[in-house]
């Protein structure tokens, strides 16, 4: 019998020995927030290609690169906290519209060395903001599960029935958007905001996959030989045959 949550394989899978299938689940780095990120692009800095983009962080007066136009820089202002850097999915977001951007000024034949995209626009946070609640406009009822009374997001059901407040100072409506942008987009090892999913993920049933640029099931794993995400913690990579690195340990 099967564990739950587990896939085992088929009699086929199996004429390879397990102790002979190779690792070949890609490594994720982590670089923990508090650690110093530099880098010496020589390049714009605007894609993952860059340490600094790719974890999700702006660039530092630390970092010895040329012409930098990281669309991350502007997260301390966006945050209102410099120590915070965007989730996977959030930076991918942000990555992705600074792309479309630039791809439009080309269309038009502008050779602007800056990109339109600006994350710290009021259009570009109230955008966001509808987007996490789930409304077309702020000054709704925030919906989803997450903002659900009876749920298991407690903080973000508090945010829910405070924000229904009517005469809210202007000052805690600033400091409430913040919360949520912080809360939803920021890398804090909590509950999140998925773009390709369009709601609210569990950090740890979901997890999104910086090669591949998708938010995936915890069960899925990227073979760096396939350069693809494949199902099944305990199953061969479909590809190669390849397995993931605790394929060996279940």
């Amino acid at each position: 019998m099967s564990s739950p949550g587990f896939e085992y394989e088929s009699d086929d899978q199996s004429k390879v020995s397990k102790a002979d299938r190779k690792v070949t689940e890609a490594e994720v780095k982590h670089i923990d927030s508090e650690t110093t990120l530099t880098c010496t692009c020589k390049t714009s800095c605007a894609t993952a290609r860059c340490k600094c983009n790719k974890s999700g962080a702006g660039c530092s007066p630390a970092c010895k690169c040329a012409a930098c136009i990281n669309p991350l820089n502007a997260l301390s202002s966006f945050f209102a906290d410099e120590n915070l850097r965007a989730s996977p999915c959030f930076a991918s977001w942000i990555r992705a519209q600074t792309k479309k951007k630039s791809k439009s000024k080309s269309k038009k034949g502008k050779r602007d060395s800056e990109p339109d995209f600006d994350l710290e626009s009021d259009e570009t946070r109230e955008e966001l903001l509808c987007e996490l609640m789930g409304v077309e406009d702020s000054s709704e009822k925030p919906e989803g599960d997450v903002f659900d009374e009876d749920g298991m997001n407690a903080e973000m059901a508090a945010w829910a029935v405070e924000w229904g407040i009517l005469d809210m100072s202007p000052e805690r409506r600033k400091e409430m958007v913040d919360e949520i942008l912080a809360y939803g987009l920021a890398d804090n090892g909590g509950d999140f905001y998925s773009f390709c999913r369009g709601d609210w993920a569990e950090d740890m049933n979901t997890s999104h996959c910086t090669s591949c640029g998708d938010c995936q099931d915890w069960r899925e794993w990227h073979c760096k030989k396939c350069n693809r995400c494949t199902y099944g913690v305990s199953l061969p990579c479909q590809g190669c045959g390849g397995v993931s690195s605790s394929y060996h340990d279940l």
